[in-house]
């Protein structure tokens, strides 16, 4: 989680005041819901999956007016070992 909250600092800028835990967005309540987008599908999903994402984009949304990318950042391949 230290990582997660690192990310945070070096994109923000700044320690935020409001604490977030790390996640994955599948279906947000202000979009529509599409075609089999249900909470059952989740269920097949392996446990212990892990995703590599390479980049990391900050966004600002104003009301329901689409997200804006205002900045994304290219994260490196390196891979910690927790052994």
């Amino acid at each position: 989680m230290g990582e997660f909250h690192a990310l945070r600092h070096w994109v923000l800028g700044t320690n935020s005041s409001k604490h977030q835990e790390p996640h994955i967005t599948l279906s947000h309540p202000r979009n529509p819901r599409a075609p089999g987008n249900n909470p059952s599908n989740s269920a097949a999903l392996p446990i212990g999956l892990t995703i590599t994402f390479t980049s990391v984009c900050l966004i600002c949304q104003e009301g329901s007016s689409p997200w804006q990318i205002l900045e994304q950042y290219t994260l490196t391949g390196t891979k910690h070992s927790d052994a």
